[in-house]
């Protein structure tokens, strides 16, 4: 995922963690999904089953800063129980039934891949290796997204057989930057070398279907190089979507990009970004019916209780309605002598409650640099944070 690659890369740069946050069990008719589509989008710190909260500690649990610990908290309480200290940076925290699923390390920290535990601390299981993306838990089944140099893929893992059974889409041109799950369709934000689709898959058929095309960069026909060398192109079946130079028409020298797209209620939400800010928009689920939402600049936006909850060009906590009005900010990026809040990344809400993801960084008493990836939990309001 974008967003997910996104941060991660971030945090290589500035050397520090980010923490990200998620929370929220979602009952679609009869299946049961192990947390929302826009909190396992937006990394998937916490979850929510059965009056507990299972949410991604801010201290890390190894020196590489890339294992943490994952706590059980009954309510809103500060009691906290540890039933796992290998949660990745950002875990895709999953409840359904007994078991905790969520993205978790292993080779001394150096490796990333889907575990399971038991909801009291014991049985804890690596279901599959070598995945870092967030995944779904739907049923009895997980959605996830594997991807190497070569390829990214969407598959399905039987958690009864314990072993992937589906693959439901590949591809060699793109990478799979958003997954949402609903019913028996799986929403998949894909990247290419010039544009980017939303598909539309059907989890029994595999049949897909493009709902958004949106060109990501563009150029003038006399920056064109008449010895465009297509040697290495790879021909599989993306090919004419990925060089519609038809689509170049209405663009000129711009660089376009969706940076989130998240499955709600029926719709499909996605921020459009380029070098003047961002756009949110909507449209049904069949792609139908496209409605910019607000021109406000939107870095990562979580849907909620008919509100969508976002951090501003300020890195600030807000909140607004579904058609963008009756705008709120709930929690305003702190900035002290001592601590400086780079980023709010990743808000995510369920139980009443936001959890979001903080990069920090400041001077210890001592002069030295600090840097810090905590997370935090705040009322719907924005008052009451304690840190996890």
């Amino acid at each position: 995922m974008k967003t997910f690659k996104k941060i991660l890369s971030i945090a290589v740069v500035v050397c520090m963690m980010i923490s990200t946050t998620g929370l929220f069990q979602n009952v679609d008719a009869a299946s049961v999904y192990g947390n929302s589509n826009s909190n396992i989008n937006n990394g998937g710190v916490a979850a929510y089953k059965s009056g507990y909260n299972y949410v991604r500690s801010s201290k890390p649990t190894n020196v590489l800063m890339t294992s943490y610990n994952i706590y059980k908290i009954k309510g809103t309480s500060s009691t906290k129980k540890i039933i796992a200290n290998n949660a990745y940076l950002m875990p895709s925290i999953n409840v359904v039934g007994n078991y905790v699923y969520y993205l978790g390390t292993y080779n001394s920290g150096e490796s990333v891949g889907i575990y399971r535990v038991k909801t009291d601390g014991t049985g804890k299981t690596r279901l599959i290796g070598n995945v870092e993306s967030p995944f779904i838990v739907k049923d009895s089944g997980i959605y996830y997204i594997k991807s190497t140099y070569d390829y990214d893929k969407l598959c399905y893992y039987s958690i009864s057989s314990k072993k992937t059974t589906k693959t439901l889409y590949t591809t060699t041109t793109r990478t799979i930057d958003a997954l949402s799950i609903s019913g028996n369709y799986a929403y998949l934000l894909a990247t290419g070398y010039e544009n980017q689709l939303i598909y539309k898959i059907d989890t029994n058929t595999k049949a897909r279907t493009t709902l958004k095309k949106l060109v990501t960069y563009t150029f003038d026909d006399e920056d064109y190089d008449d010895d465009y060398d297509d040697s290495d192109i790879d021909f599989d079946e993306d090919f004419d979507e990925d060089f519609d130079w038809d689509d170049f028409e209405d663009y000129d020298d711009e660089e376009y990009s969706i940076d989130q797209m998240i499955y709600y209620q029926g719709y499909i939400y996605y921020i459009v970004s380029d070098y003047d800010g961002t756009e949110v928009y909507k449209m049904t689920a069949d792609g139908k019916n496209e409605t910019k939402i607000t021109s406000l600049t939107t870095t990562s936006m979580n849907l909620y209780n008919g509100k969508i909850y976002y951090v501003n060009a300020n890195n600030s906590i807000c909140r607004m309605d579904l058609n963008g009005k009756n705008r709120t900010t709930l929690r305003k990026a702190t900035d002290t002598s001592t601590k400086l809040t780079l980023a709010n990344v990743g808000i995510c809400t369920g139980n009443s409650r936001i959890y979001y993801m903080s990069l920090e960084m400041g001077i210890t008493s001592e002069g030295a640099y600090s840097a810090a990836i905590n997370v935090y939990r705040i009322k719907l309001d924005g008052t009451s944070r304690s840190k996890i």
